[in-house]
């Protein structure tokens, strides 16, 4: 499984995201990098670390009439061993939940 990671850029003076997961789900990638952007930028960097670990654990972004985009998992070989273990690890984004919502609602403006 890959994973995600921060690679500190000195031209740049900070850290440049990289989606690795990204190669088994491009599709997407995109999108996941705009929201580890924001949310390291402007939430915190707790929360941009907690949507990387659902991501490199397994995630995708699907586009949703409702919520404009919403996170499934991807079960199996290169995402979560099962239903049951994604559900009880994504409670760690219960406390960023309004700003996710807003987050992939915005995410479907940009990328319809």
């Amino acid at each position: 499984m890959s994973k995600i990671e921060s690679k500190y850029d000195p031209i740049f003076h900070g850290y440049i995201m990289e989606d690795t997961y990204g190669c088994l789900s491009p599709e997407d990638s995109k999108q996941w990098m705009k929201m580890f952007y924001w949310s390291e930028k402007y939430v915190s960097k707790n929360f941009c670390d907690r949507l990387q670990y659902i991501r490199n654990c397994g995630s995708k972004l699907v586009r949703n009439a409702k919520y404009g985009y919403i996170i499934r998992p991807v079960l199996g070989v290169y995402g979560w061993k099962n239903k049951a273990v994604y559900e009880q690890n994504r409670k760690i984004l219960v406390p960023y939940q309004r700003l996710l919502v807003l987050m992939l609602k915005k995410l479907r403006e940009i990328y319809p």
